[in-house]
């Protein structure tokens, strides 16, 4: 089974700087079963978390830099690929599934799906449901929101797939610290967090 992961343009698969869709396929790769036979599509960084398995790809800086991004994709991707597995970006997918009609989709979904250009509209939720192989949400509400309005007849290829961590074999002493991670804008909810703490500090 040969397996093409694309990021989102944006995405950095670098120690330094990388997203949360970097970390996720960085941390499951090593367990798959397939990770020799899979290689990960994204953009050129200098010390690529896994350099074997990286192939970066070539970005015009221009209003079309999605599309030439896309592009370098389907000129670099091995022909023998079965698998094409995208994240976060299913615009992207429209584009992909033209070029290679016979190959099969996965389409991981990391935020609120009706944030996401592509699958804001109802009607193209409709399409990438019909179409694509196989829907994974990394919770029960992402996929909630995706199926809003939509009626499910088939669930064999919806999955849900929570992210986690390596638990650890000696829980360390508890210290009085209280931490956010998250951009500091509405979306991640650091103006609830600030409210909430502010009632007991």
């Amino acid at each position: 089974m040969n397996i093409a992961i694309l990021l989102p343009l944006k995405e950095k698969y670098t120690k330094v700087g990388a997203g949360a869709v970097s970390i996720l396929v960085n941390s499951h790769l090593p367990k798959s079963k397939y990770k020799k036979t899979t290689n990960v599509y994204g953009s050129k960084v200098n010390k690529p978390l896994d350099a074997k398995n990286f192939k970066p790809l070539d970005s015009r800086k221009n209003f079309f830099r999605n599309s030439s991004y896309v592009n370098s994709f389907v000129k670099k991707i091995f022909p023998n690929t079965d698998i094409i597995e995208l994240h976060n970006r299913p615009k992207y997918f429209f584009y992909l599934k033209k070029k290679f009609p016979d190959k099969k989709f996965l389409l991981f979904f990391h935020n609120n799906p009706l944030d996401l250009k592509g699958s804001q509209k109802l009607s193209d939720r409709k399409l990438l449901y019909e179409n694509v192989d196989s829907l994974v949400f990394l919770s029960v509400w992402m996929k909630d929101q995706f199926f809003r309005d939509l009626k499910i007849t088939n669930t064999k290829k919806i999955n849900i797939f929570y992210p986690g961590v390596q638990s650890v074999k000696k829980f360390p002493v508890k210290k009085n610290i209280i931490l956010f991670v998250g951009k500091l804008n509405n979306a991640k909810g650091y103006d609830i967090y600030t409210d909430a703490v502010s009632r007991f500090l």
